[in-house]
């Protein structure tokens, strides 16, 4: 089985007589305003449902018809801080595609994350593909305060 392309997006059409999928609003950005709790990593409610959507083919000599797919969140630091789980079903002829609805992202400091994604095959988990996500947290405008004119 190999990865051939993933992306991040908000919308995706599939068409059912050819299977092929129209990608909508490719994302490798995210930013947010508000509050940061103290408590770190924290989930960050994201304004739309985005959508992680890989890829794969099959290669010469792979006798399964199902896989694994893990996807692992790796933040700014290097520290793994959540992951996420798909099952690959191969479809005839020689490919498949896997997509998950994200609708929360963890978040710990502002930088550029990576969905790691590893691949189980014949009880061997390797990493096939990193993804780059940049997350941002952009500082509220102060509240101005209305001042009379002093006399």
């Amino acid at each position: 089985m190999k990865h051939v392309w993933s992306v991040i997006c908000r919308h995706h059409i599939v068409d059912e007589e050819s299977k092929n999928v129209s990608l909508i609003d490719i994302v490798d950005r995210l930013s947010f305003e508000g509050e940061l709790p103290e408590k770190r990593p924290f989930e960050l409610p994201l304004p739309n449902v985005y959508y992680f959507i890989s890829t794969w083919m099959s290669e010469k000599g792979d006798v399964q018809d199902k896989y694994d797919v893990m996807v692992k969140i790796i933040d700014p630091t290097g520290v793994e801080i959540g992951n996420f789980r798909n099952e690959l079903v191969m479809e005839p002829p020689d490919g498949s595609r896997t997509i998950g609805a994200m609708e929360t992202f963890l978040y710990t400091v502002d930088g550029t994350y990576w969905l790691e994604l590893h691949l189980t095959k014949e009880n061997d988990t390797t990493p096939v593909a990193h993804i780059p996500i940049e997350i941002l947290h952009r500082q509220s405008e102060p509240e101005q305060q209305a001042s009379e004119p002093t006399k």
